[in-house]
């Protein structure tokens, strides 16, 4: 009877210390139980950025939910894994602690564990970090601490492809090893210049704005002369240490105009696009009257207009192939812009042919062929209006014009002392009119160039 009671007695304990293990929020059932919050090795570790990782066991993810975790850390080269400690339960017990800070994560990963994501570092930075488990019943646990060291920063500029040389631009793909650096602590960009000799000391420097991503950019050089090698390097720019990292210095050479002319067997030849455009029908650059440096077409302009004093010094009859001559400028050689004379002799040896699109959507489209009389086969595009905005039922459109290199000596406007010539087409009367405008307002530019 003393054995089958002890047995009794035994069996009874064992029950009721299962009963006493086993509750919703301890779903181990009396098995030997690892740590209530584990510190795990941090992941993601770049010179400005890393992730602290951890675990909760022992309770379900609803009770951990009601809860928060997170972790406690501290950004510090000069301390060891004990000052850390104490440094943790310092700010437990007070709430605060000198370099001390507490970061909750947002939500809970696979099997209860969770992450923080940790910026703002920088290079070759020490971080001390332990785990922490708040309950919703005010209980408090933290992990073992554990420490990690930032990378170096080390970007790497590793090449420059040249994606598309055209006449007056390139387009360039820059890769880039940014290290894990973002736009808070690093800028990129090029350096691009005609000499490879003062290509840092004395080029132009254009700085990259677009959207950042670690395995480079691509960059756009516009404004730049036709027929002209061009020198580029890329770089990095670490905003801490305010230095510069470079890539190879690689070069590419912009289109021949000259291949860009057509013989309309008339007095002059004339290109087959806008200046500022690779492309018969693409629309080139906008031009104040004799201002050589291009501002985007628009319905408004921003730029600053000529003076008056300015205007009338430089203005003449004749325009063309001066120094104020944009196509001269950018093109080089015998291109120019065209005098009234010979826009007037396209005028009166042309036949002119609108191609009108079938549908709204494709209005953009719609364009000019000057075909010559003199030459069988010969002919230009133009595109005679842009579309500035369009919807279904309704397309706001701005009426392409021309410059002439012709000045009005018998026009005046204001304290303007004469008038520039443009040109632009009627697609009504299948007609090119000729008039006169101020010289701020903003036109596209044809090219002729001499034989």
């Amino acid at each position: 009877m003393k054995k089958l009671f002890s047995i009794s007695i035994m069996m009874t304990l064992m029950m009721s210390s299962l009963l006493i293990s086993c509750s919703p929020d301890d779903p181990t059932g009396g098995v030997e139980k690892p740590d209530n919050v584990v510190t795990n090795l941090a992941t993601d570790v770049t010179p400005f950025s890393l992730t602290l990782n951890g675990d909760i066991n022992n309770y379900s993810v609803a009770a951990v939910s009601r809860g928060q975790y997170g972790f406690l850390y501290v950004v510090s080269n000069e301390m060891d894994e004990i000052a850390a400690k104490n440094l943790f339960e310092e700010y437990l017990a007070n709430g605060s602690a000198t370099g001390c800070k507490k970061r909750y994560a947002v939500n809970l990963l696979t099997g209860n564990a969770f992450s923080v994501n940790i910026i703002d570092l920088t290079p070759n930075s020490k971080v001390f970090y332990c785990a922490l488990f708040e309950t919703e019943k005010g209980d408090v646990f933290i992990g073992e601490v554990q420490s990690v060291i930032s990378s170096e920063f080390t970007p790497s500029v590793k090449a420059t492809n040249v994606l598309a040389a055209r006449l007056l631009d390139c387009k360039l793909k820059v890769d880039i090893d940014f290290s894990g650096a973002t736009n808070k602590e690093c800028l990129c960009g090029i350096y691009y210049s005609d000499s490879e000799e003062t290509l840092l000391a004395g080029g132009i420097q254009q700085q990259y704005k677009g959207p950042w991503k670690q395995e480079g950019f691509e960059i756009n050089i516009s404004q730049i002369k036709a027929n002209t090698t061009y020198y580029v390097r890329p770089y990095v720019y670490y905003k801490a240490e305010k230095k510069y990292y470079y890539g190879d210095i690689i070069e590419f050479t912009t289109l021949n105009p000259d291949d860009f002319a057509v013989d309309m067997g008339l007095s002059v030849k004339w290109a087959s696009c806008d200046l500022g455009a690779s492309q018969p029908l693409e629309i080139g650059w906008a031009f104040q009257y004799l201002k050589k440096n291009p501002v985007p077409l628009s319905l408004y302009s921003s730029n600053e207009y000529m003076s008056y004093e300015d205007y009338n010094r430089i203005v003449s009859e004749n325009n063309s192939a001066t120094e104020h001559d944009a196509a001269t400028y950018y093109l080089g050689g015998k291109w120019r812009m065209p005098t009234l004379a010979e826009v007037e002799e396209l005028i009166a040896n042309m036949v002119m042919e609108v191609k009108t699109p079938n549908n709204f959507e494709d209005i953009v489209n719609e364009h000019i062929v000057i075909w010559s009389k003199a030459k069988q086969g010969a002919h230009i595009k133009f595109n005679h209006f842009a579309v500035l905005t369009s919807t279904e039922n309704l397309a706001v459109v701005r009426t392409l014009y021309r410059w002439t290199a012709t000045a009005d000596p018998e026009v005046a406007y204001g304290s303007y002392s004469m008038m520039p010539n443009l040109y632009y087409f009627d697609e009504y009367d299948y007609k090119v009119y000729t008039s006169y405008s101020t010289p701020m307002m903003e036109c596209l530019i044809r090219p002729v160039c001499d034989y």
